[in-house]
């Protein structure tokens, strides 16, 4: 059965995720490939003495973290790039909190890239 990262070219991308998605797992695919992953969390302030923060974790460990304070409206994004070997695969998942904001949108997204 054919997977629908088959078709991929050498060099070219596809990129799976996006809004409300709080996870993902990507391969193993049958070649080395690169991953652009973006992970966000907006909103607007409520009241006084706000703050936010959007926690990337890659197989479980947290690999990047982004926080604001005080706002009147708040981004919190976090870019990484890892590299999978053929074969291989990994998790992706976002925690976010925030006190004082309402929650705009969140979302989760890999772009994958294959390299042989």
């Amino acid at each position: 059965m054919a997977g629908p990262f088959d078709d991929l070219e050498v060099g070219k991308n596809r990129t799976i995720g996006g809004a409300n998605i709080d996870a993902l797992v990507i391969g193993p695919f049958l070649w080395d490939s690169k991953v652009e992953i973006y992970a966000w969390h907006t909103g607007v302030k409520t009241s006084e003495g706000n703050s936010a923060y959007i926690s990337l974790s890659q197989d479980g460990a947290e690999i990047g973290r982004s926080l604001d304070q005080n706002f009147d409206n708040y981004t919190c994004g976090v870019a990484k790039t890892v590299q999978l070997a053929k074969l291989a695969s990994t998790s992706l998942s976002i925690r976010y909190e925030n006190a004082n904001a309402t929650v705009r949108s969140f979302g989760l997204q890999a772009t994958v890239t294959r390299l042989d």
